[in-house]
Order: C-alpha cells, then sequence, then structure tokens
C-alpha cells in the first residue's frame, strides 16, 4: 500500500481510542456519582453504641431518625425542568434510603413533612396518592415500623383556603395518630403534633394571653395531650416537627452548612416556637432530649434546665435536597434500657449524604469540558490534511532491448515508460544519432531513436531551436549570427554561453507523445495566454544548446498546493467540525447516559 493511502491513525492515539477512552471515563464517572459516591458518604456512618456498652448492658435497640423528605408525586403533566428535578431528587432519596436499610434499624421515625404537598389536596384520593407516592420511595418490608411526626406541609398551619380542613383526618387515616408516646428500650419517645400546638397557641393569645397552666386547650389537643402525660421514670425523647425557641445569635455548631436558626413566621409555616410554649413543653415533657427538623439544616443547641441541667436538642438535617443545604442527611439514634446507675441511655450520631453540588462541580462538569476538548483538538488535527509523503526514489529501470536487438538507451518516452514525461521537465526532441555524443554530454535523457536510418546531417543543430523559443529561425538552416546575442557567433565555441531576455508569455505544453514534444505557442488571445501573462522568461546558451528559464506569478491553484505538502490544507469547514464533534458526544455520552438510566430506572 502506498505510504499515503495507508491508515492514518492505528493504535493508542487513534480517533477510535480517544472515543472508546472517552465512554469507558464516562461510565465510570457516572457509576461513582450515581452509586460509589454513596457508598462511600456513609462508609463511616455507624450506630453510635461505643458510649453505651457497658458490661452486662443489653445490646442497644437502633432508631432511624429522617426529616423533610417531601416526597411529591409524579406529575402527570409532559415532562419539564422541574418535573426532571424532582424525579432525580426522588431517585437520590431511594438510593440513600436503600442503603440506610443495610443498617437495620428497629424503628424508623419520619419527623414531619412526609409530604410534599398533603396540605393542599383537594380529595381523599389526592391525598391517598400523595401517601402511595411517599411510600414507593421509602417503602419498607414490614418488618421494620415507622412512625411519622405530623408537619405543617402534612397537616397545613393556620387558616387558609388553599388548606383542607381534612388535612387532619386524612393523617390520621394514612400515618397515624397525631400525638403519640412509643415505648423503646425502655424510653418514651414522645411524638407531638407541633404545627396543632403553634395554632393552640394563636388561640391562646386571642383569648387574651392566658397561660398554658390555665389554658385547657382543644380536645384532643396537643396543649391536653402534653398535660395528659403520665408520670414515669423512665427517660423521655421528644420528638417535634418545629424546633423549640432559640437565641437569635445561637450557635448550631460546626455541623451546620450555614447561618443560624432563626425565628421566623409566614402563612402556613412557623421557624421556631415561641419561648413560652417552648417552656411549657419542657417543663410537661421534661425530655432528656429533642430531636426536630423543618429547618433542613443541621443545630445543636443546649437548652437551659433548673438545677443546672440542660436539655440537649438537635434539629436533623433534610433527609431530601434543599436549596439551603448541599448535603442531605439522617440522625441514628441508639437506645439501651436504663440500669441501676447514673450512665447514658442513648446516643446519636448525624450523617451526612454525597454532595450533589460537589459532584457537579468537580466531576461533570470538568469532565465535560475535557471532553470537548479532546473532542476539539482531535478535529481540528484530523480538519488539515496529511503531510505530504513521497514514495522512496527508484532506480532507472535497465536498459531494454530494442526491435534490431541493440539495447536502446532510457528515456522518457522509452517503450517500458508507464507514463509520458512530466510536463514541467524540459527535453529536447533529438533525433540525430550525434545528439547523444554531443558536447553537452547526457545530462538530459536522450529520447528513443526509432528510426537511425532518417537521421539529419550530424551538424544540424536546428533541432536544438523548438518552435516555442522566441528565436528566430527558418527550416532546416543553421542559425544565423544575426540571430545570436551582440557580441556572440556561431562558430565561437559551444562553451561560451550567451544570455538574452524576452519579455512575453511563457507558453504552456501541451502532453504530447511522438514526434513533437513542445506545443507551438498559443495563438494571440488564447485564455492560457491571457492567465499565464505575468511571467519573466531568460534564455541562454550554454555548451551548444539553447536553455530557458521561466518565472511566473504563483496561481491559486498552486499556493493550495503548497499548503497540502505542508499540511495545512483544510479538508472540511467549520460546520463539518462541528458536525463532528457532535456525532462524536453522542457516541461518547450514549454508554453513559444509558449507564445512567439503567441506575435512575431501578431505583425511581
Amino acid at each position: 500500500m502506498h505510504p499515503r493511502n495507508a491508515p492514518r491513525e492505528r493504535g493508542l492515539f487513534s480517533h477510535r481510542a480517544l472515543i472508546n477512552g472517552l465512554r469507558l471515563l464516562w461510565v465510570l464517572v457516572v457509576l461513582w456519582c450515581e452509586v460509589g459516591a454513596f457508598f462511600y458518604a456513609l462508609a463511616d456512618c455507624k450506630w453510635p453504641d461505643a458510649p453505651l456498652i457497658q458490661h452486662g448492658t443489653a445490646a442497644p435497640t437502633h432508631v432511624l431518625l429522617i426529616s423533610d423528605p417531601q416526597v411529591a408525586p409524579r406529575p402527570l403533566l409532559p415532562p419539564s425542568p422541574r418535573a426532571l428535578r424532582e424525579a432525580l431528587i426522588r431517585a437520590d432519596m431511594r438510593k440513600a434510603w436503600r442503603l440506610t436499610q443495610r443498617l437495620a434499624p428497629a424503628a424508623v421515625v419520619c419527623l414531619g413533612d412526609m409530604l410534599a404537598s398533603g396540605r393542599t389536596a383537594k380529595s381523599d384520593e389526592e391525598y391517598a396518592a400523595m401517601v402511595a407516592a411517599a411510600r414507593g420511595v421509602l417503602e419498607l418490608d414490614g418488618r421494620v415500623p415507622m412512625y411519622y411526626v405530623p408537619g405543617n406541609n402534612d397537616v397545613g398551619l393556620g387558616r387558609s383556603p388553599t388548606i383542607s380542613t381534612a388535612t387532619r383526618t386524612r393523617f390520621v387515616r394514612h400515618f397515624g395518630p397525631l400525638n403519640q408516646v412509643l415505648r423503646l428500650a425502655g424510653h418514651d419517645l414522645v411524638l407531638l403534633d407541633a404545627p396543632g400546638l403553634v395554632e393552640e397557641d394563636y388561640a391562646r393569645h386571642a383569648a387574651g394571653a392566658t397561660p398554658f397552666a390555665q389554658y385547657t386547650g382543644a380536645p384532643g389537643g396537643p396543649v391536653e395531650f402534653i398535660k395528659t402525660l403520665p408520670a414515669s421514670a423512665a427517660p423521655r425523647i421528644l420528638l417535634t416537627h418545629i424546633p423549640l425557641a432559640h437565641p437569635e445569635a445561637g450557635a448550631c455548631g460546626p455541623r451546620r452548612e450555614k447561618g443560624t436558626l432563626r425565628r421566623g413566621v409566614g402563612k402556613g409555616w412557623q421557624n421556631t416556637l415561641d419561648k413560652a410554649t417552648t417552656e411549657f413543653l419542657l417543663r410537661g415533657v421534661r425530655p432528656a432530649g429533642v430531636f426536630s427538623g423543618d429547618d433542613r439544616d443541621y443545630c445543636e443547641h443546649t437548652h437551659a434546665g433548673a438545677g443546672g441541667n440542660g436539655t440537649r436538642e438537635v434539629t436533623v438535617k433534610s433527609f431530601s435536597r434543599a436549596a439551603n443545604i448541599r448535603r442531605p442527611g439522617f440522625q441514628l439514634l441508639s437506645l439501651v434500657p436504663p440500669a441501676g446507675g447514673a450512665g447514658r441511655t442513648f446516643a446519636d450520631a448525624p450523617c451526612s449524604l454525597p454532595d450533589r453540588y460537589r459532584l457537579l462541580h468537580t466531576l461533570y462538569l470538568p469532565l465535560s469540558i475535557l471532553t470537548l476538548l479532546a473532542l476539539g483538538v482531535a478535529h481540528l488535527s484530523r480538519r488539515r490534511a496529511p503531510p505530504l509523503r513521497l514514495a522512496p526514489f527508484a532506480p532507472p529501470p535497465p536498459l531494454s532491448a530494442s526491435p534490431d536487438g541493440g539495447s536502446t538507451p532510457w528515456g522518457p518516452l522509452s517503450p517500458f515508460t508507464p507514463r509520458p514525461p512530466a510536463m514541467s521537465v524540459r527535453i529536447p526532441s533529438v533525433r540525430s544519432a550525434t545528439a547523444s555524443t554531443s558536447a553537452s554530454g547526457t545530462d538530459t535523457p536522450l529520447l528513443t531513436p526509432d528510426d537511425r536510418e532518417d537521421a539529419p546531417w550530424a551538424g544540424d543543430e536546428s533541432q536544438f531551436f523548438p518552435p516555442q523559443y522566441a528565436l528566430r529561425r527558418s527550416g532546416e538552416q543553421h542559425l544565423r549570427p544575426a540571430h545570436w546575442p551582440t557580441g556572440e557567433h556561431a562558430d565561437d565555441d559551444e562553451d561560451a554561453v550567451g544570455f538574452y531576455f524576452e519579455k512575453g508569455p511563457a507558453h504552456s505544453r501541451a502532453n504530447s507523445v511522438g514526434t513533437a514534444y513542445f506545443a507551438p505557442p498559443p495563438p494571440p488571445g488564447d485564455a492560457a495566454a491571457r492567465t499565464e501573462a505575468w511571467a519573466w522568461s531568460c534564455a541562454f546558451v550554454l555548451r551548444g544548446r539553447v536553455r530557458r528559464i521561466t518565472l511566473r506569478a504563483p496561481t491559486l491553484e498552486s499556493l493550495l498546493n503548497v499548503r497540502e505538502a505542508l499540511g495545512w490544507a483544510p479538508t472540511r469547514g467549520a460546520g463539518g467540525v462541528a458536525r463532528g464533534m457532535l456525532g462524536d458526544a453522542l457516541r461518547v455520552l450514549a454508554p453513559a447516559v444509558a449507564a445512567w438510566w439503567v441506575v435512575v430506572s431501578l431505583v425511581i
């Protein structure tokens, strides 16, 4: 195969190798971001049993605390950016949920806002569809009980035309009691209806700010529930959706991503309970610990208590992605039955899920830029023509046998020459047998004498002056001295060199084969003459032969040929490069998108 026709790209640096390498890299990145990052983030997530294990104590009971899943139902409308975002959030939650089940909790408690918009459901069927969607994401096998604390998105807060009056009834039907006490591992877990407590607090202020000690509250409401808690020696842990009152400038600890927990209230929401309600809860429940949600970011605060004993409250991170946090999370709670001593009976530890924004900025985005750069460089390099490769020099063929038994010297029109000589090579037509013995030597290849008997007189040199040379001659006669340049004579030594310059068009040569090797000059007005009018010629006599040098102005075609020889010639335009890059990008991303779709389809 000719070197120019050989494949240009092979091995590790070929275009196909680049595409396959990028494909593999993208698939690995997708698998890491969608699966591996979750396993890595939860590799150090362990139950906090070490502070509780003592000699002779029972094995700890493990409770998983999650907050604010806010699962949205699948939209029935055509796909939209919001629907895609919710689908991705739902997929991340389900992956995280499946990993949390590997921790084998004994019970799960959701600290409110199980639904994204349960309070706006117009009918029981719509509310049931929301519940089914939430349980489809946070599904259990039935062996692990799950308990629910009502949140403002589940049952609403305050009165509004957009909030159904039947939301509490629906919540009880699907999730259980609004207020309840769970007994686990010798502890009482008090699950409180915090939105209902806020509404009763509004009613209390409307009634003249009656103190909680004199305020009876609504029948079956949170105030009545707190006041009727039975006396118990078991440690109590308060679980509420809305956090207790915090100092405005109070710190939340190093695990919080930004800001602090601030007071605030609005239509259908309230950031914290007020100070009076917080004191009422701490006196009525006397919790050993408090776990809350709603804020979606982590916060740890200790409330002052009587006798210098404070009550530690942990606001659990949201289990789903939110605008104000980058890493969702959950809380692990370990319980051991109280022993006779005064040792600790419970311990907790936070766990964080992968940072989706960090994965996007450190892996997906840089890899996208790297892919575009790699494909762009590859296509720009392919856009240039390959460098000119010439075949190795081959020696001339050996002398061939002539029909008369002799040997024929090789010439451009030898019977064994594959094609006529290149027109750029100037070869005088020599039919004389004496031409091979002329003083000029054999630097110019000799033509094959096809008829030696008809050779002209050896002294006749008229054949050395082809027609396209602008020298006047007549018939078969010798050059007259008048036609030589001034100072030169025909009988001078052949080594003398004479020059003369001539302005005029440089005539093209025809690709003729046979007796005529130089085409006659084109007639005046010919197109070829007009196109080649810009030329400079120099004719001279060297060793008895007339020579001519012609310098023409470069044409566009010749310049393009030079660009091709240097490897600068574009093979396709910018549009072709863009289309090629787009096609390669689709080929690179197709396996990664397929892998991502398989992962998402398995968990949605």
